[in-house]
């Protein structure tokens, strides 16, 4: 499994993404079973707080199939974050010279 971070000050870039165990087995379920809705899992004892959607490219223009593309949303002390995660590293660095492309930052 691989993110996509986003910068801010500096280029994006893709790196492997280690999440805790139990949030990388919700992920490989919810690929898996090909879910398309949003899900959010909660883990009080653990605080952890995640999100896994389809990414929806309908409406940014891209042409291509990001069918292997996922919004992964984590809630950490009333701070979320949005990344895009692939098990597809080449595509997703692909995508992330694409952004860095267009963005120019």
């Amino acid at each position: 499994m691989f993110i996509m971070i986003v910068s801010s000050d500096s280029y994006n870039k893709v790196m492997p993404f280690m999440p805790e165990a139990n949030v990388l087995d919700l992920i490989n379920v919810y690929i898996e079973n090909k879910i398309l809705d949003k899900k959010t899992y909660m883990n009080e004892s653990s605080m952890t707080h995640v999100s896994i959607n389809k990414y929806d490219y309908s409406n940014t223009g891209l042409k291509g199939n990001y069918d292997d593309f996922y919004e992964y949303t984590n809630y950490n002390n009333e701070i979320y974050k949005t990344y895009i995660i692939s098990r597809n590293e080449e595509k997703l660095k692909a995508f992330c010279g694409y952004i860095n492309r267009l963005t120019d930052w």
